[in-house]
Protein backbone atom coordinates (compact mmCIF):
# COMPACT_ATOMS: atom_id res chain seq x y z
CA UNK A 1 0.00 0.00 0.00
CA UNK A 2 2.45 2.56 1.31
CA UNK A 3 4.76 2.00 -2.12
CA UNK A 4 2.52 3.07 -4.42
CA UNK A 5 0.92 6.24 -2.89
CA UNK A 6 2.81 8.27 -4.89
CA UNK A 7 5.29 10.48 -2.86
CA UNK A 8 8.53 10.62 -2.54
CA UNK A 9 11.25 9.76 0.37
CA UNK A 10 12.90 12.70 0.91
CA UNK A 11 14.28 12.58 4.28
CA UNK A 12 16.19 8.86 4.15
CA UNK A 13 18.80 7.96 6.32
CA UNK A 14 19.04 11.74 7.34
CA UNK A 15 22.11 11.16 9.99
CA UNK A 16 20.72 7.45 10.87
CA UNK A 17 17.12 9.61 11.03
CA UNK A 18 15.13 6.07 11.99
CA UNK A 19 16.94 5.95 15.40
CA UNK A 20 17.25 9.87 15.79
CA UNK A 21 13.36 10.71 15.12
CA UNK A 22 10.09 9.74 16.58
CA UNK A 23 7.70 8.62 14.42
CA UNK A 24 5.40 11.72 15.11
CA UNK A 25 8.24 13.16 13.60
CA UNK A 26 7.90 11.02 10.90
CA UNK A 27 3.86 11.82 10.40
CA UNK A 28 4.48 14.95 10.36
CA UNK A 29 6.82 15.02 7.57
CA UNK A 30 4.19 13.51 5.33
CA UNK A 31 2.90 16.73 4.73
CA UNK A 32 6.27 17.85 3.04
CA UNK A 33 6.85 15.30 0.77
CA UNK A 34 6.11 16.25 -3.41
CA UNK A 35 3.97 13.94 -5.03
CA UNK A 36 5.43 12.47 -8.40
CA UNK A 37 3.40 9.90 -9.22
CA UNK A 38 -0.27 9.04 -9.53
CA UNK A 39 -1.90 6.48 -6.87
CA UNK A 40 -0.44 2.62 -7.65
CA UNK A 41 1.30 3.69 -10.93
CA UNK A 42 5.05 3.50 -9.22
CA UNK A 43 7.13 1.92 -6.28
CA UNK A 44 8.26 5.39 -4.48
CA UNK A 45 10.37 3.50 -1.02
CA UNK A 46 8.92 5.58 2.21
CA UNK A 47 9.59 4.64 6.08
CA UNK A 48 7.68 7.18 7.02
CA UNK A 49 4.88 6.52 4.57
CA UNK A 50 4.49 2.87 6.85
CA UNK A 51 4.88 5.20 10.22
CA UNK A 52 1.67 7.13 8.60
CA UNK A 53 -0.29 4.21 7.64
CA UNK A 54 0.23 2.58 10.97
CA UNK A 55 -1.08 5.82 12.53
CA UNK A 56 -4.33 5.83 10.91
CA UNK A 57 -4.48 1.72 11.20
CA UNK A 58 -4.48 2.43 14.94
CA UNK A 59 -6.91 4.98 15.31
CA UNK A 60 -9.05 2.80 12.70
CA UNK A 61 -8.88 0.04 14.95
CA UNK A 62 -8.72 1.57 18.02
CA UNK A 63 -5.49 -0.75 19.23
CA UNK A 64 -1.85 -0.09 18.74
CA UNK A 65 0.24 -1.91 16.06
CA UNK A 66 2.30 -3.60 19.18
CA UNK A 67 -1.36 -5.12 20.57
CA UNK A 68 -2.86 -5.84 16.97
CA UNK A 69 0.49 -7.85 16.31
CA UNK A 70 -0.39 -10.23 19.43
CA UNK A 71 -3.99 -10.57 19.25
CA UNK A 72 -3.97 -11.35 15.44
CA UNK A 73 -0.60 -12.96 14.59
CA UNK A 74 1.42 -13.88 17.73
CA UNK A 75 -1.12 -16.12 19.88
CA UNK A 76 -3.72 -17.59 16.64
CA UNK A 77 -0.62 -18.94 15.33
CA UNK A 78 1.39 -19.94 18.11
CA UNK A 79 4.43 -18.11 17.56
CA UNK A 80 5.37 -18.44 21.22
CA UNK A 81 9.22 -16.60 20.70
CA UNK A 82 7.71 -14.34 18.42
CA UNK A 83 7.91 -10.49 19.81
CA UNK A 84 7.76 -6.46 18.75
CA UNK A 85 11.78 -5.53 18.57
CA UNK A 86 11.17 -2.90 21.24
CA UNK A 87 10.02 -6.08 23.37
CA UNK A 88 12.75 -8.03 22.32
CA UNK A 89 15.15 -10.02 25.25
CA UNK A 90 18.48 -8.87 23.65
CA UNK A 91 20.85 -11.86 25.46
CA UNK A 92 23.32 -13.92 24.63
CA UNK A 93 20.61 -15.98 22.23
CA UNK A 94 19.88 -13.23 19.98
CA UNK A 95 21.25 -12.75 16.99
CA UNK A 96 22.09 -8.95 16.69
CA UNK A 97 23.32 -7.28 13.26
CA UNK A 98 27.14 -6.96 12.60
CA UNK A 99 28.70 -3.81 10.94
CA UNK A 100 32.79 -3.67 10.01
CA UNK A 101 35.04 -2.93 12.67
CA UNK A 102 38.84 -2.03 11.76
CA UNK A 103 41.05 -4.37 10.17
CA UNK A 104 38.22 -6.46 8.68
CA UNK A 105 37.03 -7.35 11.84
CA UNK A 106 33.27 -6.95 12.69
CA UNK A 107 31.20 -5.78 15.55
CA UNK A 108 27.68 -6.24 17.17
CA UNK A 109 24.99 -3.52 16.73
CA UNK A 110 23.77 -2.55 20.35
CA UNK A 111 20.72 -4.01 20.93
CA UNK A 112 18.86 -0.42 22.06
CA UNK A 113 19.73 1.04 18.55
CA UNK A 114 18.26 -2.00 16.75
CA UNK A 115 14.97 -1.67 19.07
CA UNK A 116 14.86 1.63 18.92
CA UNK A 117 15.13 2.23 14.98
CA UNK A 118 13.99 -1.06 13.84
CA UNK A 119 10.41 0.22 14.90
CA UNK A 120 10.69 2.94 12.65
CA UNK A 121 11.05 1.52 9.29
CA UNK A 122 9.01 -0.52 6.89
CA UNK A 123 7.54 -3.47 8.71
CA UNK A 124 7.81 -2.10 12.45
CA UNK A 125 10.15 -4.20 13.53
CA UNK A 126 9.72 -7.78 14.83
CA UNK A 127 11.77 -10.12 16.57
CA UNK A 128 11.16 -13.73 15.87
CA UNK A 129 12.84 -17.04 15.34
CA UNK A 130 13.00 -19.84 12.26
CA UNK A 131 10.25 -22.11 14.07
CA UNK A 132 8.06 -19.08 14.14
CA UNK A 133 8.37 -18.17 11.01
CA UNK A 134 7.68 -21.50 9.62
CA UNK A 135 4.52 -21.12 11.46
CA UNK A 136 3.88 -17.64 9.71
CA UNK A 137 4.59 -19.20 6.05
CA UNK A 138 2.68 -22.41 6.21
CA UNK A 139 -0.64 -20.28 7.72
CA UNK A 140 0.26 -18.34 4.56
CA UNK A 141 0.21 -21.19 2.24
CA UNK A 142 -2.84 -22.55 3.97
CA UNK A 143 -5.04 -19.85 2.82
CA UNK A 144 -5.04 -17.89 6.61
CA UNK A 145 -6.10 -21.53 8.09
CA UNK A 146 -4.58 -22.53 11.26
CA UNK A 147 -2.37 -25.41 12.71
CA UNK A 148 -5.12 -27.32 12.99
CA UNK A 149 -6.33 -27.04 9.55
CA UNK A 150 -10.18 -26.05 10.58
CA UNK A 151 -9.84 -22.71 11.98
CA UNK A 152 -10.12 -19.58 9.29
CA UNK A 153 -8.42 -16.90 10.90
CA UNK A 154 -8.09 -14.59 7.85
CA UNK A 155 -10.68 -14.75 4.89
CA UNK A 156 -8.66 -16.83 1.82
CA UNK A 157 -9.82 -14.31 -0.70
CA UNK A 158 -7.72 -11.58 1.35
CA UNK A 159 -4.50 -13.75 1.35
CA UNK A 160 -4.86 -14.09 -2.34
CA UNK A 161 -4.60 -10.40 -2.36
CA UNK A 162 -1.82 -10.44 -0.41
CA UNK A 163 0.10 -12.49 -2.50
CA UNK A 164 -1.07 -10.75 -5.83
CA UNK A 165 0.81 -7.73 -7.66
CA UNK A 166 -0.06 -4.50 -7.05
CA UNK A 167 1.86 -2.41 -9.56
CA UNK A 168 3.57 -3.78 -12.46
CA UNK A 169 7.42 -2.28 -13.23
CA UNK A 170 8.58 -0.98 -16.37
CA UNK A 171 11.47 -2.81 -18.19
CA UNK A 172 14.03 -2.56 -16.95
CA UNK A 173 12.62 -1.30 -13.65
CA UNK A 174 14.16 2.20 -12.93
CA UNK A 175 16.71 1.85 -15.26
CA UNK A 176 18.87 -1.22 -13.63
CA UNK A 177 18.33 -4.73 -12.25
CA UNK A 178 16.82 -5.87 -9.23
CA UNK A 179 17.14 -8.12 -6.58
CA UNK A 180 19.43 -10.56 -7.47
CA UNK A 181 20.86 -8.28 -10.02
CA UNK A 182 20.18 -11.08 -12.57
CA UNK A 183 16.80 -9.47 -14.22
CA UNK A 184 18.20 -8.07 -17.58
CA UNK A 185 21.64 -9.88 -18.29
CA UNK A 186 21.75 -13.56 -16.94
CA UNK A 187 24.91 -13.73 -14.67
CA UNK A 188 23.94 -17.50 -13.62
CA UNK A 189 23.09 -20.88 -15.86
CA UNK A 190 18.99 -19.42 -14.38
CA UNK A 191 18.16 -16.49 -13.38
CA UNK A 192 15.08 -14.67 -12.58
CA UNK A 193 13.19 -11.76 -13.58
CA UNK A 194 11.33 -9.07 -11.13
CA UNK A 195 8.25 -7.73 -12.62
CA UNK A 196 5.93 -6.43 -10.13
CA UNK A 197 5.19 -5.33 -6.60
CA UNK A 198 2.52 -6.29 -4.52
CA UNK A 199 2.10 -5.38 -0.73
CA UNK A 200 5.71 -5.68 0.96
CA UNK A 201 6.21 -7.64 -1.60
CA UNK A 202 8.53 -8.64 -4.97
CA UNK A 203 6.74 -10.64 -7.56
CA UNK A 204 9.13 -12.63 -9.49
CA UNK A 205 9.44 -15.52 -12.10
CA UNK A 206 12.02 -18.29 -11.37
CA UNK A 207 12.86 -21.10 -14.18
CA UNK A 208 8.83 -20.41 -15.21
CA UNK A 209 7.30 -20.49 -11.59
CA UNK A 210 5.90 -17.55 -9.74
CA UNK A 211 7.34 -16.72 -7.07
CA UNK A 212 6.54 -14.05 -4.18
CA UNK A 213 9.74 -13.02 -1.70
CA UNK A 214 9.20 -10.52 0.88
CA UNK A 215 12.25 -8.92 1.92
CA UNK A 216 14.06 -7.38 4.74
CA UNK A 217 17.34 -5.65 5.60
CA UNK A 218 18.45 -3.33 8.79
CA UNK A 219 21.86 -4.51 9.87
CA UNK A 220 21.17 -7.90 8.47
CA UNK A 221 19.13 -9.05 5.75
CA UNK A 222 16.36 -11.92 5.61
CA UNK A 223 14.34 -13.59 2.60
CA UNK A 224 11.07 -15.10 2.91
CA UNK A 225 9.74 -16.78 -0.29
CA UNK A 226 6.72 -18.16 -1.41
CA UNK A 227 6.14 -20.57 -4.34
CA UNK A 228 1.67 -20.28 -3.86
CA UNK A 229 0.91 -22.97 -6.66
CA UNK A 230 3.03 -25.66 -5.31
CA UNK A 231 2.72 -24.82 -1.35
CA UNK A 232 6.13 -24.22 -1.02
CA UNK A 233 7.52 -21.75 1.87
CA UNK A 234 11.53 -20.77 2.62
CA UNK A 235 12.85 -18.54 5.24
CA UNK A 236 16.48 -17.28 5.69
CA UNK A 237 18.19 -14.75 7.48
CA UNK A 238 21.95 -13.22 7.62
CA UNK A 239 22.86 -10.96 10.72
CA UNK A 240 26.10 -10.08 9.16
CA UNK A 241 26.47 -6.62 7.42
CA UNK A 242 23.56 -5.35 5.18
CA UNK A 243 25.01 -5.57 1.24
CA UNK A 244 23.38 -5.10 -2.00
CA UNK A 245 25.29 -8.83 -2.16
CA UNK A 246 23.60 -10.49 0.92
CA UNK A 247 20.05 -9.70 -1.14
CA UNK A 248 21.45 -11.33 -3.56
CA UNK A 249 23.38 -14.48 -1.58
CA UNK A 250 20.41 -15.85 -0.38
CA UNK A 251 18.36 -15.08 -3.69
CA UNK A 252 20.88 -17.46 -4.74
CA UNK A 253 20.44 -19.64 -1.71
CA UNK A 254 16.68 -19.78 -2.10
CA UNK A 255 16.55 -20.84 -5.90
CA UNK A 256 18.90 -23.92 -4.79
CA UNK A 257 16.37 -24.80 -2.58
CA UNK A 258 13.66 -24.34 -4.75
CA UNK A 259 16.04 -26.70 -7.32
CA UNK A 260 15.87 -29.58 -4.91
CA UNK A 261 12.46 -29.14 -3.56
CA UNK A 262 11.47 -29.00 -7.52
CA UNK A 263 13.61 -32.15 -8.22
CA UNK A 264 15.15 -29.66 -10.97
CA UNK A 265 18.84 -29.42 -11.95
CA UNK A 266 20.84 -27.32 -10.04
CA UNK A 267 24.14 -25.59 -10.82
CA UNK A 268 25.59 -24.88 -7.36
CA UNK A 269 27.68 -27.76 -6.44
CA UNK A 270 30.74 -28.32 -4.17
CA UNK A 271 32.82 -26.92 -6.43
CA UNK A 272 30.48 -24.28 -8.05
CA UNK A 273 29.39 -22.63 -4.58
CA UNK A 274 32.50 -21.76 -3.26
CA UNK A 275 33.38 -19.98 -6.41
CA UNK A 276 30.61 -17.76 -7.10
CA UNK A 277 29.32 -16.24 -8.48
CA UNK A 278 32.52 -16.85 -10.87
CA UNK A 279 32.45 -18.36 -13.35
CA UNK A 280 29.01 -16.20 -14.26
CA UNK A 281 29.11 -13.16 -12.42
CA UNK A 282 31.47 -10.26 -12.20
CA UNK A 283 33.88 -10.53 -8.69
CA UNK A 284 32.47 -8.86 -5.97
CA UNK A 285 34.55 -6.16 -4.21
CA UNK A 286 34.94 -6.45 -0.25
CA UNK A 287 34.67 -2.72 0.53
CA UNK A 288 37.38 -1.25 2.56
CA UNK A 289 37.03 1.54 5.77
CA UNK A 290 38.92 4.15 6.63
CA UNK A 291 39.05 5.20 10.81
CA UNK A 292 37.97 9.18 11.22
CA UNK A 293 41.17 10.83 12.03
CA UNK A 294 40.71 13.07 15.44
CA UNK A 295 43.87 15.54 15.21
CA UNK A 296 42.94 17.59 12.39
CA UNK A 297 43.19 20.89 13.97
CA UNK A 298 39.68 22.83 12.56
CA UNK A 299 39.87 26.21 10.69
CA UNK A 300 38.11 28.21 13.70
CA UNK A 301 38.09 27.87 17.54
CA UNK A 302 35.45 24.81 17.86
CA UNK A 303 33.05 27.25 20.29
CA UNK A 304 32.46 29.00 16.64
CA UNK A 305 30.56 26.07 15.61
CA UNK A 306 28.34 25.79 18.39
CA UNK A 307 24.55 26.26 18.11
CA UNK A 308 21.25 25.13 17.12
CA UNK A 309 20.48 24.45 13.16
CA UNK A 310 17.19 23.98 11.96
CA UNK A 311 15.49 23.49 8.89
CA UNK A 312 11.86 22.87 8.18
CA UNK A 313 10.25 19.67 8.09
CA UNK A 314 13.90 18.44 9.18
CA UNK A 315 14.21 19.60 13.05
CA UNK A 316 17.11 20.73 14.93
CA UNK A 317 20.25 19.93 14.76
CA UNK A 318 22.47 20.90 18.15
CA UNK A 319 26.30 21.51 18.12
CA UNK A 320 27.86 21.68 21.50
CA UNK A 321 31.25 21.31 23.21
CA UNK A 322 31.93 18.12 25.08
CA UNK A 323 34.89 15.99 26.25
CA UNK A 324 36.20 12.45 24.72
CA UNK A 325 37.29 9.70 27.45
CA UNK A 326 41.07 11.26 27.35
CA UNK A 327 39.62 14.66 27.91
CA UNK A 328 40.15 16.26 24.91
CA UNK A 329 37.45 19.00 23.99
CA UNK A 330 35.62 17.83 20.78
CA UNK A 331 32.46 19.09 19.08
CA UNK A 332 29.48 17.32 19.39
CA UNK A 333 26.53 17.00 16.63
CA UNK A 334 22.97 15.66 18.38
CA UNK A 335 19.50 15.47 17.31
CA UNK A 336 16.80 13.57 19.57
CA UNK A 337 18.33 10.27 20.14
CA UNK A 338 21.55 10.42 17.79
CA UNK A 339 24.96 11.68 19.43
CA UNK A 340 27.84 11.85 17.51
CA UNK A 341 31.32 13.54 17.48
CA UNK A 342 32.62 15.89 14.61
CA UNK A 343 36.13 16.00 13.90
CA UNK A 344 37.73 18.01 10.97
CA UNK A 345 38.58 17.31 7.93
CA UNK A 346 42.08 17.50 6.65
CA UNK A 347 42.37 20.43 4.27
CA UNK A 348 38.97 21.12 3.50
CA UNK A 349 37.65 24.28 5.89
CA UNK A 350 34.83 24.31 8.07
CA UNK A 351 33.61 20.28 7.42
CA UNK A 352 33.80 17.68 9.68
CA UNK A 353 33.58 13.93 9.93
CA UNK A 354 30.66 12.41 12.24
CA UNK A 355 31.58 9.24 14.38
CA UNK A 356 29.22 7.97 16.37
CA UNK A 357 29.11 7.49 19.72
CA UNK A 358 27.00 5.31 22.31
CA UNK A 359 24.47 3.63 20.50
CA UNK A 360 26.00 4.64 17.05
CA UNK A 361 29.10 3.73 17.77
CA UNK A 362 29.52 1.32 15.00
CA UNK A 363 29.45 4.61 12.87
CA UNK A 364 33.75 4.98 12.99
CA UNK A 365 34.79 5.14 9.95
CA UNK A 366 34.86 7.87 7.02
CA UNK A 367 32.24 8.03 4.31
CA UNK A 368 28.83 7.60 5.81
CA UNK A 369 27.98 11.16 7.48
CA UNK A 370 29.32 14.38 7.43
CA UNK A 371 29.21 18.14 7.98
CA UNK A 372 29.55 21.58 6.70
CA UNK A 373 30.01 24.75 7.91
CA UNK A 374 29.42 27.89 5.94
CA UNK A 375 31.53 30.69 7.31
CA UNK A 376 31.50 34.76 6.83
CA UNK A 377 33.83 37.10 8.68
CA UNK A 378 34.92 34.74 11.16
CA UNK A 379 30.81 34.06 11.71
CA UNK A 380 29.43 30.67 11.53
CA UNK A 381 26.17 31.22 9.49
CA UNK A 382 24.52 27.56 8.63
CA UNK A 383 25.27 23.89 8.24
CA UNK A 384 24.89 21.88 5.54
CA UNK A 385 24.05 18.16 5.60
CA UNK A 386 23.44 16.42 2.49
CA UNK A 387 23.10 19.40 0.26
CA UNK A 388 20.66 20.88 2.80
CA UNK A 389 20.72 23.58 4.10
CA UNK A 390 20.22 24.22 8.09
CA UNK A 391 19.66 27.56 9.13
CA UNK A 392 21.35 29.13 12.79
CA UNK A 393 18.34 29.36 14.99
Amino acid sequence: MRHGIGDGEVFYDLVQNFFAWTKDDYIRQIKHYPVTDEVRRAYHYSSAGFAFLEKAFEILENKTTKQILHDELFEPLGMVNSNTIDEARFDDNYALGYQPGSNGTLIKVTGNFVSRSSGMIGGYGMASTADDLAKYLRFVLRGGVLEDGETVHVNRDLIEDALSPQMFYPNPYGGYTVADGYSMRPAAPFTSHTYAYGLASWHRYYRGFQLVQHTGSHFSDTLMTYHPDLKIGIYAGLNGPYERVSWTVETIVHEYILDILLDLPNYLNQTTVCAFPAPWGEPVDIPTFTAIPEDVASTLPLEKYTGVFGRAAYGCMNMTLNRTDDDTEVLQFSMSEARMFAYPKEGQAHEFWLKGVDDMYHLWYTGPYSIKFTESNGLINELIYQGLEFERM
